[in-house]
């Protein structure tokens, strides 16, 4: 029988995410009704394995999300901000490293709609969703670090949202799996 005195929150006070209420749940000698157990009794590991594959598009789809408002507010910005007589969107450095911050986004997200397709298919999907995962977190926190750049020490202000944007972008490269542990998921399937 589960009961508030078997089971206790303990909340965190995490650098981003903070929108998330995220912590810990604390089990303590809880006892679960064979009628409430999810599957069969010793395929535990197997459904959690199963959830983090679905939860691992999640986590794309978020960091995709951080990715464009991050973009967003970059092409705002550079369009607005004038440095040395001119617009910061003539700077060759700049323009060039925003086209490349929208293929790369562009391509994180391919490869989430991929993994989302062989799901809604009723395919194995863990490959494709873990190839998202790694891709898409670790373009959402490349595109919040130089969009962060892009507005100098104004971007490193709480006044502005990409202080937040690379917080929260760093968080997607843990969840779900660290991008080494993607990699390693990855390449054990290439080299089994």
């Amino acid at each position: 029988m589960c009961g508030r005195k078997w089971v206790k929150a303990e909340p965190h006070n995490s650098l981003g995410l903070r929108s998330c209420g995220m912590g810990k749940v604390i089990f303590d000698d809880v006892r679960v009704p064979a009628e409430n157990i999810i599957g069969k009794e010793g395929q535990g590991l197997r459904i959690a394995l199963a959830v983090l594959d679905f939860g691992r598009i999640g986590i794309a789809s978020v960091s995709l999300g951080i990715a464009e408002a991050s973009l967003k507010e970059a092409i705002a910005w550079v369009k607005e901000r004038e440095a040395f007589g001119k617009k910061l969107k003539d700077f060759q450095a700049i323009s060039f490293m925003l086209a490349d911050l929208r293929t790369e986004i562009d391509a994180a997200r391919l490869l989430t709609y991929r993994a989302c397709w062989k799901r809604d298919k009723g395919e194995n999907y863990a490959i494709e969703s873990t190839m998202a995962k790694l891709y898409a977190t670790e373009i959402g926190l490349k595109a919040a670090s130089e969009c962060l750049q892009v507005f100098g020490h104004y971007g490193y202000l709480k006044d502005y949202p990409l202080e937040r944007y690379f917080r929260d972008a760093r968080a997607m490269t843990i969840a779900e799996g660290t991008s080494d542990i993607q990699r390693l998921v990855i390449s054990r399937n290439l080299l089994r």
